[in-house]
Parts: C-alpha cells; structure tokens; sequence
C-alpha cells in the first residue's frame, strides 16, 4: 500500500510512488490549479488500463513494466482532472457516504471492528466471488448520477453533448452550437477555454448535433489558419 497525493500524478516522478504497490490510497483529496491535471489523467488512463509503462525515477534509470496498482480516492469533492475523451470517468466506482459523524464521533470503534474482523472477511469474499461472476460493478443510481458528474468535470463537451444535444441526421450552425456549449458551462459552472473549446467541440462534434433551440441548417467546417491548427493538434495530442 502507498499513500501519494493525486497531484503528485501529474509529476516527472509521479509514477514511482506506486511502483510495486496493489493500492494507492489517496487520502482527503485536493488539487492545485497549478498541478498538470492532463499529465495526472494520462497516468491515471495508462495505470488503470494496464498498459506497458515507462516510469521515471529520481536519481534512476526508467522502470518499465505493468503496474496492477487501484486507487482508492476519499473525497469531499469530486475531483477536476482534465480528459476530453470522457474514458478516464468511466473507470470511476463513486461509493457516495452521506451521513456525518461530526460531533458524535465513537473513538471506541477501532476496538469494536476489531472483533468484526472475520466477518468482515468472509463479508468481502462474498462480494468479491459475486464481482467475479458478474465480472463487473452495479452501481446504485446515486452512485451513476456523481459518476455523470465526474464525467462533465473532467470533460465538459462529453457532458455538453449527453445533456443538450440530440444526435441525428439534422444540423445546426457552428456558432448556435458553440453559443449553447458555453451556456451550458456557465450553467454547471466550468470555465470554457474559447480557443481550444470551440475548436475541439466544432471539429469533433459538429456534423451530427442538434438543438431544440435553432432551426435546422448545415453546418461547415471551421477554416483553420496555419497558426490556428497547430494549436489545436498540440490541444487534442
């Protein structure tokens, strides 16, 4: 077990922490606005994708391998982590807890789990022989409504396009759809990079979406300039 930060995800060393280790356990979760929030989805992606890793070290050479590592993640807020794709929330499990302890705290409860022990085993064996026969989770429906959450605040278009638009044969114009797009962030309350939003969103998105709020009408492709493309190819790389 090791205990890293989620910030520190995003650092050149940021994988050795959880070399080696079954669980990172990610304890009262924050993150910096000044943290590579696409740099700790990348890491996050290719851990729990199980892909062919090279790790830097301190002081080291490069560890390569697999790492089998599952994150464990307690929070009082869902986490912002940057991915345009939405896969990265898909592989989320929200077990949501509502109720408080503040103020009528039992510090005997240690002790008294203590001698719970073995039917806690047996108690998480039997889950563990039902996700193996099942082969995944079943998600209560609080669960599914922060896991919808999470996909919008790590990637608002994804959400933009599962809440408001309608996907079929019809068309709408780009700049109702960008128009709509940053409304919709507002409402949810995410900040919309002009540039790169209305780039990503036109381009990835713009041939099969529209809304109840503008009469049908083709839509064109964005003309990019030189300058204009390379910066949306660095965006979406």
């Amino acid at each position: 077990v090791c205990a890293p930060t989620l910030g520190s995800m995003g650092g050149d060393f940021g994988l050795a922490p959880v070399m080696g280790g079954q669980l990172a356990l990610i304890s009262d979760m924050r993150i910096s606005r000044r943290v590579d929030r696409e740099s700790i989805a990348e890491n996050l992606l290719r851990v729990s994708g199980e892909d062919a890793i090279s790790a830097n070290r301190k002081y080291l050479g490069s560890w390569e391998g697999q790492l089998a590592t599952r994150f464990l993640i307690m929070t009082n807020e869902l986490p912002t982590i940057t991915d345009v794709s939405g896969a990265l929330a898909s592989r989320f499990v929200p077990l949501v807890i509502r109720e408080s302890f503040f103020g009528r705290e039992d510090t005997g409860l240690y002790h008294e789990l203590q001698a719970e022990l073995p039917g806690i085993l047996n108690w998480a064996i039997d889950g563990w022989r039902r996700l193996q026969d099942r082969g995944h989770f079943v998600l209560p429906e609080r669960a599914r409504k922060q896991l919808d959450r999470l996909t919008v605040y790590s990637s608002p278009i994804t959400g933009f396009i599962q809440q408001e638009c309608e996907l079929g044969a019809g068309m709408v114009p780009k700049d109702d759809l960008f128009r709509a797009y940053v409304a919709y962030c507002e409402d949810v309350g995410l900040h919309v990079h002009a540039t790169v939003g209305r780039h990503v969103l036109l381009r990835a998105h713009s041939r099969h979406l529209r809304t109840g709020l503008h009469q049908k009408s083709e839509v064109t492709e964005p003309q990019l300039t030189a300058d204009e493309q390379a910066a949306f190819d660095n965006s979406v790389a």
